[in-house]
């Protein structure tokens, strides 16, 4: 069974995948690529933006305060004390 996480840091978690996709979609596009792209393969390129990239990770969490994701879990996940 997968560990438990608190709602917002899945919330960030997301937000950064997400980011990670749009670029890497992005960057497709850029290069001129006009053919399908398989969805595993944008997925594993996502993966490895966002492991070069793991500042979109506080960009995802300034996002998330912007946006009130349950802040209070957000706090209890970061803040804990």
């Amino acid at each position: 069974m997968a560990p438990f996480k608190p709602l917002g840091a899945i919330a960030v978690d997301v937000l950064a995948r997400v980011a990670a996709k749009r670029a890497v979609t992005e960057q497709l596009r850029a290069q001129g690529n006009r053919k399908l792209v398989p969805h595993r393969e944008i997925v594993r390129q996502s993966k490895a933006y966002l492991d070069q990239h793991p500042e979109l990770y506080e960009q995802a969490m300034a996002r998330a305060w912007q946006l009130g994701i349950d802040s209070e879990r957000i706090d209890k996940a970061i803040f804990d004390d």
